[in-house]
């Protein structure tokens, strides 16, 4: 379904262009259906609410399985919904039909908080954490997380139009123009270990528990930002429906280039033993760390003096790659006359902007006995963003 209202402004829009030479031939309606004249030359505005939900951007944290066998694992995805953002147009029509100027601006920004917790059920894959050392239990899996999400896009279009065509029934008109596009999306992710049921590691000075190895969370941070600027053309027309309603539509394209950085963080923990600078990892489910139970025994105090748990962090970033995407942006209308030069508009309006996000995985890494890593290889992958919903608003010609 929403891939047919995607495309329905266009197809509306390829129907009403064939149309133009049947209107171009017929005048019997002329009166009841007068065609929408425009003043001779005047500034005119347009403010609309544009419920658009953005779609495509992979915002994922975490999947979540209930058997443990990954046989029914689904993603945690979160869903920005439809917000209701401004979209602005201010224009200039010139004297004796010599076009007009338009300059229009949108902008979006959303931001979500999605965490799920459930203490001692480890159902949920640390999808966006490096796979080296993630979960309590180098298994991936944790008992709850927290993520943080933003998303920010701003559109800003210039554009010259003139008429293409006009008759009673139908008026379309081309335009071409300047477009700036820009668009951020943030993803932070704490993956928690809330019981784990760890065995016990007793301080031999106190006889508690020894401090600093309580499961740390692990964190994932996936950033990319673009920002390109280019050419755009298209045609929008409009078809009376009564004297003071008209049907409208339109479909453009845009052709840009710009830049595009992507950023990459992950902290995982794991436990080990401290042997002069070298670490011996200990492996789940940790039975050696188990065994420090006796602070009256010299050998295991010792051994517990040295038990630490080690932090592996790993990051990735690439800045200012070179990036070409497109915008195709239709909508499908109406408009109607209240008063005067006061119109209520509305309809349904899609934009699809192509290649506009990047992001990196390290992969194939090398884990040294110091903590280090050699990241050997990046697995790099691109996406499109779908702005789609209803729009709602005034417009007024001065």
């Amino acid at each position: 379904m929403r891939a047919f209202a995607r495309w329905l402004p266009a197809v509306v829009l390829a129907v009403t262009v064939c149309g133009a030479a049947i209107g171009q031939d017929s005048e019997s309606e002329k009166d009841a259906k007068k065609a929408y004249t425009p003043k001779e030359s005047g500034v005119f505005a347009e403010v609309t609410a544009w419920f658009a939900q953005p779609s495509g951007l992979g915002l994922t944290p975490a999947t979540e399985t209930g058997d443990g066998t990954g046989a029914d694992t689904h993603p945690l995805s979160v869903d920005l919904g439809t917000a209701n953002r401004m979209r602005t147009r201010i224009g200039y029509r010139l004297p004796h039909g010599l076009g007009e100027f338009v300059l229009t601006w949108f902008a979006h920004e959303d931001t979500r908080t999605f965490e799920r917790l459930s203490p001692s059920d480890f159902v949920y894959g640390e999808i966006l954490a490096h796979p080296v050392f993630a979960g309590t239990f180098d298994d991936g899996l944790a008992d709850g997380f927290s993520s943080d999400i933003l998303v920010r896009m701003r559109d800003l279009r210039i554009d010259y139009y003139r008429d293409a065509f006009s008759s009673p029934r139908i008026r379309g008109k081309w335009y071409v123009g300047y477009r700036r596009v820009s668009l951020q999306r943030n993803i932070d992710a704490l993956y928690y270990s809330l019981a784990p049921n760890l065995p016990a590691i007793l301080d031999p000075l106190t006889n508690g528990p020894k401090p600093g190895l309580d499961p740390l969370p692990d964190f994932a941070r996936v950033r990319s930002e673009f920002s390109a600027r280019g050419a755009e053309a298209g045609l929008e027309v409009e078809m009376p429906v009564l004297r003071r309603f008209r049907i409208e539509a339109g479909l453009g394209v845009a052709a840009l280039r710009g830049r595009m950085s992507s950023e990459y963080a992950s902290t995982t923990h794991t436990y080990a033993i401290d042997e002069n600078g070298t670490l011996i990892f200990v492996e789940p489910p940790f039975d050696l760390l188990g065994e420090f139970i006796d602070p009256q025994n010299p050998e295991l105090g010792a051994w517990v003096d040295r038990a630490v748990q080690e932090s592996f962090g790993i990051g990735y970033s690439s800045n200012n790659e070179s990036a070409n995407s497109f915008a195709v942006e239709t909508y499908l209308g109406f408009r109607w006359r209240v008063w005067r030069d006061l119109d209520l508009v509305g309809g349904f309006r899609t934009a699809t902007f192509g290649n506009v996000g990047l992001e990196l995985r390290p992969k194939n890494v090398t884990l040294n006995p110091n903590g280090s890593y050699n990241v050997q290889d990046v697995t790099r992958t691109t996406y499109d963003v779908n702005f789609e919903g209803y729009y709602a608003g005034v417009a007024y010609v001065y």
